[in-house]
């Protein structure tokens, strides 16, 4: 059993322990709701001003022509995604796309999307401040992870605005699920289990990638304060029990979804894999893993990947107190939890390493990274002290915080740049220049429309890495689409009847047909 834990073995921003119960002193609730509302206010306006591009800007990518298309055709619900087992995210999407009757409004979902970010980073500022961190400090964690890559690719996309609440979701099932197990009375345990339940439920229908939201918050359950105690494998295997009841949920969401919609499943990715599992390994570490280390840089790099890790697991070995062997048991522990949060993944046939599938996995190293810090400067004061320095030590803590507050202020910058340069700007530029080819046909003599798409180098973005900075019209399955909603704008909100037909550049229509170049979209750059 490791040893009680001091004040002078605590953080330096932990309240001190009550002399009665050893268990930390919280302050009067009336000063916590204020305070934690005023911090869940400053998250929301920092998270609203980092993307504020997507909310100002109009413009659609890929799959939002799609699912604006089908509504204007007066489809209600998004049925591609019930074959894929996400029923409620197919209720969600489909309706709000229903409801909205230009294609300029799709910014009020996006809004909403960027509001389920808020929520889901003050969930995350609040489970840090109950593992023991200050409130400053765990604010600028939880920005943090709201705004790494992978954030930035989903959060232009308007079609993914529920994944936000469904992490969110996840995180308040594992609360629901603390308070089950830390319950006195069998009714209260059984009512806080099938809340979490149910929420789980709302969490994997959406998106099964953001239900592994339950890992980040499982781990600041279990690593708060980097205590070795008996009461954490009792925690451990209660939060994994939880896991692994959300997962098949979602297993049985999909093979209803499947049984019923196999008609418009994507015939790669509703299959479970079928791979050698060294393979599929393989391909984690050398690409999804690879880019999760990357933190918060946008583009890989070559050494940063392993710079990452050489920071962060020493540093945590140094963060969690106990015996050498228990320490290194939770580090190795700690490292098993990252491919654990990208399990849905792994076990979906093929290799899709996109952006959007490591939102949970990118979080969860962040909060590595966090705990990393803690430990390095631990380690530092430790050095102090045995030098005779000890004068120095209280300034460790002033160093930390400060460049954990530079650290979010670059990012926040970094973040709304490349939303704005990468996504909002080429998108609105690339939606003008079809609206100004479309405005050319004669509706009243085409008899059909034939569409161009751009190639993968023709995108307007600076940038152009997995799905980050792609050009919409490049995307063969969506210019059928994108045509619709263009004639359906061209007539004044009436469905069109018209042919539309994707062909190659330098097809020559027979009189009567018009065609919409967009191979040329690099030209308006």
């Amino acid at each position: 059993m490791a040893a009680p834990v001091t004040p002078a073995d605590a953080p330096p921003d932990a309240p001190a322990p009550s002399p009665a119960s050893g268990d930390r002193a919280a302050p009067t609730p009336a000063g916590l709701v204020l305070r934690d509302s005023h911090i869940g206010m400053l998250l929301a306006a920092a998270l609203l001003l980092t993307y504020a591009a997507v909310i100002v800007t109009p413009y659609a990518v890929t799959d939002d022509w799609v699912n604006f298309a089908f509504a204007k055709m007066g489809q209600k619900v998004s049925v591609a995604a019930i074959p894929a087992g996400r029923v409620i995210d197919g209720i969600l999407v489909g309706y709000s796309f229903y409801w909205t009757p230009r294609l300029e409004d799709l910014r009020w979902l996006r809004l909403l999307g960027v509001l389920g970010i808020a929520l889901l980073a003050w969930l995350l500022h609040r489970e840090l401040s109950r593992a023991g961190w200050s409130r400053g400090r765990a604010a600028c964690v939880a920005y943090l992870m709201c705004v790494t890559p992978a954030f930035q690719v989903c959060a232009p996309w308007t079609t993914m605005w529920p994944v936000f609440f469904s992490a969110a979701w996840a995180g308040l099932a594992c609360h629901a699920s603390r308070k089950a197990m830390d319950a006195r009375g069998h009714l209260s345990r059984v009512l806080w289990s099938f809340g979490g339940a149910l929420l789980l439920f709302l969490s994997v229908t959406v998106y099964q990638v953001t239900m592994m939201f339950y890992v980040v918050f499982a781990a600041i359950d279990l690593y708060g304060q980097g205590d070795v105690a008996p009461r954490f494998w009792r925690r451990f295997i209660w939060h994994s029990g939880f896991l692994i009841g959300g997962l098949f949920i979602g297993w049985l969401a999909f093979k209803i979804g499947f049984h019923y919609y196999y008609f418009v499943s994507d015939p790669v990715r509703t299959k479970v894999q079928a791979e050698a599992w060294g393979d599929k390994l393989s391909w984690f570490w050398s690409w999804p893993l690879r880019d999760t280390l990357q933190l918060l840089k946008v583009r890989p790099s070559e050494h940063l990947p392993l710079l990452s890790a050489l920071f962060i697991f020493p540093g945590l070995f140094l963060f969690l107190r106990g015996a050498l062997w228990q320490r290194g048991l939770l580090v190795l522990l700690a490292g098993v939890l990252i491919p654990v949060a990208y399990l849905p993944s792994l076990v979906a046939n093929g290799r899709w390493d996109a952006y959007r599938t490591q939102m949970p996995m990118t979080a969860l190293v962040l909060l590595y990274a966090f705990y990393a810090l803690r430990g390095w400067a631990r380690g530092v004061e430790y050095l102090l002290g045995r030098v005779g320095r000890q004068a120095w030590q209280p300034r460790i803590a002033a160093v930390t915080a400060v460049m954990l507050g530079l650290v979010a202020v670059g990012a926040a910058a970094s973040a709304a740049y490349n939303v704005t340069t990468i996504d909002a700007e080429p998108q609105m530029t690339e939606l003008r220049v079809m609206r100004r080819e479309f405005r050319k046909v004669n509706w009243k003599a085409a008899t059909k429309i034939n569409i161009v798409g751009a190639t993968w180098s023709d995108s307007l973005a600076w940038s152009r890495y997995d799905e980050w900075g792609l050009a919409t019209s490049s995307r063969e399955w969506a210019l059928p689409h994108i045509a619709y909603v263009m004639a359906y704008e061209s007539l004044g909100g009436k469905r069109p009847k018209i042919p539309i037909a994707v062909v190659k550049r330098g097809f020559k229509p027979p009189p009567g047909e018009w065609v919409i170049d967009m191979s040329g979209l690099r030209s308006f750059k």
